[in-house]
């Protein structure tokens, strides 16, 4: 009877402690909320890169590169017609810069002496200083008209050497205002043809 009353107590103690540990372990454990579900395992193994058997679209460079053209044609057409109607609102402006720079090339053109060429160096100078000025109202941020590059090297050549290439040929040396006329003329051609070609734009319905 003396061992079974020793026995009693230490069994209670242990089934207290073992109580308590597992009341311990309850809280530790993370409780799940049905709201917030628990996130999926990850896989170690699992990649997302593309593998064979995942559907691929059918490529074609061809169809790309005729793409690709289609579309920058597109774009310079919508460009062409952007700059057609921004030159087409300002003929007026257009013609009477053709008509300064035409001018100031024809009194070199007439000059019959070296003096002669000389004396016109002023007045050259002033219809070039002119120009850029009307070229700069008519295009203030040079982003609109197609025909800049036209226009700035007419004045280069007026401003640069055609008054010494009019004192060459004068002299028997004709290469150098050849070369300089032929470039003139074919900016100038230039322009007429786009000038007309806005003209006839800006009338169509």
């Amino acid at each position: 009877m003396r061992r079974s009353r020793i026995r009693r107590p230490a069994l209670l103690a242990l089934a207290a402690t073992t109580l308590a540990c597992q009341s311990a372990v309850r809280t530790r454990e993370p409780r799940l909320d049905a709201s917030h579900p628990a996130p999926a395992p990850v896989d170690a193994g699992a990649s997302t890169t593309r593998t064979a058997d995942m559907p691929r679209l059918p490529e074609d460079p061809e169809a790309g590169r005729r793409s690709q053209a289609q579309w920058r044609q597109h774009l310079d057409h919508e460009e062409q017609e952007r700059q057609l109607a921004f030159d087409g609102r300002r003929l007026p402006e257009h013609r009477t810069l053709v008509k300064l720079l035409r001018a100031a090339r024809a009194r070199v053109d007439g000059a019959r002496s070296r003096a002669a060429v000389e004396r016109l160096a002023g007045p050259t100078a002033a219809a070039v200083t002119m120009a850029r000025a009307r070229l700069h109202e008519l295009d203030h941020w040079r982003v609109n008209s197609r025909l800049l590059p036209d226009y700035d090297d007419l004045l280069d050549i007026l401003d640069g050497g055609y008054a010494a290439a009019r004192v060459a040929a004068l002299t028997g040396h004709p290469e150098a205002q050849e070369q300089l006329r032929a470039r003139w003329d074919r900016h100038m051609r230039t322009i007429d043809d786009w000038l007309t070609e806005a003209a006839n734009a800006d009338r169509e319905p």
